[in-house]
């Protein structure tokens, strides 16, 4: 799909006219009827403002194709290796994911999730599910106790410490 298809889709979609997204994103009637039969390419600042009125992010408009969502079926989860003692993870996300990947982390308590120097690039998001657990994220610490999620470029590195399987209220 190309740009000016996808923002005619939109536009169409959210029932406006080429003149109150023009209006609104402040540019002619004209301009936004070349750009949706892609005879004339925009600025990123007028395609941002486009997105705005829209209602859209701007990379949706860029996006060649609509991803697909992905399943991974409890049966078919991966398990990761990882030879340590009183650890146990399974990928939750599918292998293609890109830019954020769900792990499912059992520690025993004492355990710690991994090197202080493993990192990987992507956002990462972690939810607690039992227990106590300490996050180190470069030199800083954080308590996290059952129902608690972090988020954290994962870049930086971050391992875990499973302190206790009750929380602190228990």
């Amino acid at each position: 799909m190309n740009l000016g298809k996808r923002l005619q889709e939109v536009r169409q979609a959210r029932e406006l006219t080429t003149k109150e997204v023009a209006a609104g994103a402040r540019v002619t009637p004209g301009f936004l009827h070349q750009l949706e039969r892609s005879t004339t390419t925009p600025f990123l600042q007028r395609l941002q403002r486009l997105a705005t009125v829209l209602g859209v992010p701007w990379m949706y408009l860029l996006l060649e194709n609509d991803p697909q969502p992905s399943v991974v079926r409890a049966r078919e989860r991966h398990e990761i290796p990882l030879g340590s003692r009183g650890l146990r993870a399974t990928r939750l996300s599918p292998p293609s994911a890109q830019h954020l990947g769900l792990v499912l982390l059992d520690l025993e308590p004492g355990a710690v999730s991994r090197s202080p120097l493993d990192t990987q690039e992507g956002q990462e998001c972690h939810l607690v599910l039992h227990g106590t657990v300490r996050a180190y994220y470069g030199d800083d610490s954080c308590l996290l106790e059952q129902g608690d999620t972090i988020c954290w470029d994962g870049a930086i590195p971050h391992p875990w410490r499973m302190l206790a399987h009750q929380t602190r209220n228990s």
